[in-house]
Order: structure tokens, then sequence, then C-alpha cells
């Protein structure tokens, strides 16, 4: 449900209710029930029938959507958690798609937003607040509050409110602009699909020209956004139309904001490194006036001790909070897994999804090509769950082995992960003593429509004599225990993009703890006639490795045709 269609439901019920008479009205409520026509109160023991005007006949037949009726019930820790975050958690959140990381950057810091509510509801519950619930609630209630699914489990918890509209948030690109910034949205996306360097240097450069022409349109629906949520904080993971965001927070705070409100600022973090590379990024700060700039707090990660933030981007060291490996927005369910994760280096394995029954006949479609055997057959999988909505393997190897983990971003690129394939395949033809197994990210898998998982099928499977010591497991979507496991038990071969930076960082910190155990981080970059291996790559990538290789011995690593 909307915000603008919640509010207006809350306002319509609580002056429906106030036409039941008082007794009535002192009784606890249990339940309501929306229907076309009428609205229906039931108490503990009766309830109460309240017709409705022709207009808000209107507005019901709205909600319900061809539905009969909806049904509200009592929910007092429902309540208890949308009155707190409202009162503390109240944050915009600003991203624009193309690529995946902006999107990334602000479900990270959201999540971590919300496990710190889910903390405090529970230490209110366990203080026998009741405050923020319902007066009328007794003692013997407490306890069905603290065994509730939603404090059970912090990810439904999330999820929970996820789906009951607690979350403000505007993509930049297709909510605020449309047609036009999805087609923004998919230039961007295809010039990574391509591994065009190229493009995707020209289209960042042309920032200042989408900020020209777009900039009315995001300063207005911004605007509109903030006197219509009334924010506590703006959280912003992106760097489009800086100058009319914060020309609309500016007027926001001279015109609407309450007289006992702290102004509102604009809280902007960086999903690459901080580089002198990330210029598309600095610029668009270094342009803005003084009287913008003041409501601007960046959040950026250290490249370094010494870093001169005001040389990077024009503002105070006041203003610049950076950001140490443990603060970086990385999602909390990847640290949780980290946590839970017991890797075992003598006799290593990963644990793997697969997402239907389609996929794993494709899979030992794959296997039975690679090794003559399937999942069931094979000395390396063990098929740990099957069922109609989850199946698990696990994979083990050995520690002698080369184990690799191939994953160039959300928007894979074809001709390079085959190039890869082709060099395993001459690798393992030279050396069949050594057994290779090899993880490829191939993006999500659709049953019923092309996809590149399927594609990659083909190609593997048009490989004639493959060497019997290569496996090659394409992979689609992996929850982040999966993707930790693979981090930790395999060496890599990634593009230097912001997140998956960080997400290697974090992980080089938990390595640390086993210092016997060296992991190869390879940066994937595509080869160019006549160009150096790191002019082949977009620049604030260049920036990232550059800190890859200083923190965690990253390499560059071009495979030529």
């Amino acid at each position: 449900m909307r915000k603008k269609d919640e509010l207006k439901l809350n306002t319509f019920l609580q002056n429906t209710f106030n036409q039941v008479n008082s007794r009535v009205s002192s009784t606890p409520l249990h339940h309501v029930s929306l229907c076309k026509s009428h609205v229906v109160f039931r108490f503990e023991n009766h309830e109460q029938v309240v017709k409705v005007s022709k207009t808000h006949q209107l507005f019901l037949k709205k909600l319900l959507n061809n539905q009969p009726s909806i049904e509200i019930s009592r929910d007092p820790l429902g309540q208890m958690i949308k009155t707190l975050y409202k009162k503390e958690y109240s944050f915009y959140y600003l991203y624009s798609s193309g690529g995946n990381g902006h999107k990334a950057a602000k479900e990270a810091l959201l999540e971590k937003n919300l496990l710190d509510l889910f903390e405090k509801v529970k230490i209110r519950l366990v203080q026998n607040q009741t405050i923020e619930i319902d007066p009328s609630i007794q003692e013997k209630d407490f306890d069905a509050l603290q065994k509730d699914f939603r404090l059970l489990d912090p990810s439904k918890f999330i999820d929970w409110c996820k789906n009951n509209g607690l979350i403000q948030e505007d993509d930049v690109l297709k909510g605020f602009l449309g047609k036009v910034g999805s087609w923004c949205a998919e230039q961007w996306d295809h010039a990574q699909q391509s591994g065009d360097a190229n493009k995707q240097k020209s289209l960042a450069s042309k920032q200042w020209l989408s900020d020209l022409f777009f900039g009315p349109i995001i300063f207005i629906k911004t605007l509109k956004s903030l006197v219509e949520l009334k924010p506590e904080k703006i959280v912003c993971t992106q760097a489009l139309a800086n100058y009319a965001i914060l020309l609309a927070i500016r007027v926001y705070n001279r015109f609407f904001l309450a007289k006992n409100k702290e102004p509102l600022k604009l809280h902007l973090y960086m999903t690459d490194m901080a580089t002198k590379y990330s210029e598309h990024f600095f610029s668009s700060i270094k342009i803005l006036p003084s009287a913008l700039r003041k409501n601007l707090i960046l959040y950026a990660p250290v490249p370094h001790k010494h870093t001169d933030w005001y040389e990077l981007c024009h503002l105070p060291q006041t203003q610049v909070k950076a950001l140490k490996v443990s603060q970086l927005p990385v999602r909390p369910a990847f640290i949780k897994a980290i946590e839970n994760f017991k890797p075992n280096f003598e006799h290593p394995h990963v644990q793997l999804n697969i997402s239907c029954d389609d996929e794993l006949i494709l899979l030992n479609h794959l296997l039975k090509h690679q090794t003559n055997q399937d999942v069931e057959s094979s000395s390396h999988i063990n098929l740990e769950k099957h069922s109609q909505n989850s199946i698990q393997l696990k994979y083990n190897m050995n520690a002698k082995d080369e184990n690799l983990f191939i994953m160039l971003g959300s928007q894979p690129t074809e001709s390079e992960i085959q190039k890869h394939i082709d060099d395993l395949i001459s690798k393992a033809r030279a050396q069949p003593n050594k057994d290779y197994h090899t993880f490829v990210f191939a993006g999500p898998f659709h049953a019923k429509k092309d996809c590149f998982y399927k594609r990659l099928h083909q190609f593997i499977l048009s490989k004639t004599s493959w060497p019997s010591n290569l496996k090659v497991v394409p992979l689609s979507y992996q929850d982040q225990l999966q993707i930790v496991s693979l981090y930790l038990m395999c060496d890599t071969v990634t593009h230097s993009g912001g997140l998956t930076s960080m997400e290697l960082l974090v992980i080089q910190k938990v390595l640390k703890k086993y210092p016997h155990i060296k992991r190869k981080r390879s940066i994937h970059v595509p080869s160019i006639k006549d160009r150096k291996p790191e002019n082949c790559m977009p620049p604030w990538e260049k920036g990232n490795f550059h800190v890859l290789q200083k923190k965690i011995g990253a390499e560059l690593l071009v495979l030529t045709s």
C-alpha cells in the first residue's frame, strides 16, 4: 500500500470508529473488516457495523481491488514496531538502477537499521515497556508477544517491515524519470554485459548532462516526497542529481520543516573506494555551492589514513565519515554468514543452491558430459536437501586441488567467461594429474525463457574431448552463506566493482585468522589492443583495484582470444 493511501486509510478508520458510541469504544477492539459499503468493528463480545458514504465507498473499492473484504486484526506488536520505526528510523532511502551496486548498498544500510530496530523492540518487551504498545495489554500477553515469529528470526522481522509499508525509498532513475530512466539503466547494464569499459566511462562522464536535463524533475519529486513523508534522515547511495536533491532539502528545511526538528541532511554513501579515479562521483560534489554543500555528509571507505578530503571533494573533515572495513555497506546477511560458516581448510567444501528441478536437470547433463557421472553418483557431490522449494548441494574438494570461483558482476560478460573456460580446458589438459573445480556465476536461472545459464550450458556441451580432471559448475542465484563459502574456499576471479571490492576486504579480514591459508584474488580485465590492462577497465574500478592490490595482494588477469 502506498504511503498516501495508508495515511488516508488511518484517517478514515479513526473517523469511522468515532461514530461508534463511547460505551463500545472503551471495549478492546480485536478485528476490523473493510467491505464495499461498510466497516465492521469486532469487539470481545459483539460487533458494530458502520455504513460509509459513497465517496468512501469509492476509496474502499480501490483498496479492495475486487476482493470481497480486507481483514485487519489487532496487532499490538506490529503497532509497536511501526511506532518505534516512525519515531527513530523514519529514513528516506534514495538509490538508482543500472548495475546492482547502488541498490545493494541501499539494502545493506536499510537492513542494518532494521536489525537495530529489531534489538530495540526486543529490549522494550523484555523491560515490559507498554508505552509504545497498548495500555490495555495485560501481563499475560507479553509471553505471546515475545514468541511472535517476527522476534524469533531477524530475517522474518526484516521481511515483515519491508512488506508492511514501513520503508520509504525511491529509485532516482526508474522511479523519478520513468521510461527515460529505465532506458538509461538498460544502457548501463548493456555496457556491463558487453564488457564495454569505454561506454561505461562515457556514460559516467555525461552525468552533468543528466543533472542538467533531469534535475528539475528530480528536484520536484524529491521535495514532494519530503513534504509527504517528513523523514528524520535521508540516506542516498548514488551520485545522480546531487544538486537537485540538496536544493530540495534546502527548500524543505526553509519552508516545510517543523520548528522543533533538526535540519535535514543528505547522508551520501560511496559505493566505490575513495580514490582520485572516482572523479565522476567527486566532481558532482565539488561543483555544489556552499549553501547546498553544508547539508551533505559523505560516508566513504578509507583508502589510506592521510586522505585529503578537501582536495577530493571540497568537503571539510567534519562532513566526512571515513568507514572502516567493519562499517562498509555490506549486507548483514553476508556478515552473519561469515560468522556462521565454519571453514574446514583440510577438507574443503562449498555449499550450493539449485533454484529448481529444471536447473538440476541441466547440471546433471553437464556432469555427465564432464565426468560421466550425475549429482547422485558423483564422488564430489552430496545432495543434502531436495524439496519443492529448495535444492541444496554440498560440493567436496581436496585442499591440493585448483578451486576457483568466477563472478563477473551482476551482469556477467558472456564472451569473457567463455574465454576463462577455454583457458581452464587448456590448463587441465596440460596438467592431467591435478583436479580443477570451477564455479561460475551465471545470473538468474529462468526455466521457461532464455538465460545466460542455458547458453553457458550449451557452450560447455559443445566442447569435445573434455578433460576428466576439470569440473565447471554454473551457478544461479546463491544465498549469502553460499557466496561466503565460495569466497573462503576458492581462489576468485572478479571485477573490481565497488560492492565486490568491499566484500573481498571483509573476507580478507576473516582470512587473517588463518595465516597459513592463501587465496589468490584475480581482477578480470578485458583485453584491448594497444592498451595497458589498467586502462581497459572503468576508472573507478581501476581505483578499487589499486586499493585491493595494496590491501589483499590482488592481481590483474587478462585473457586473450
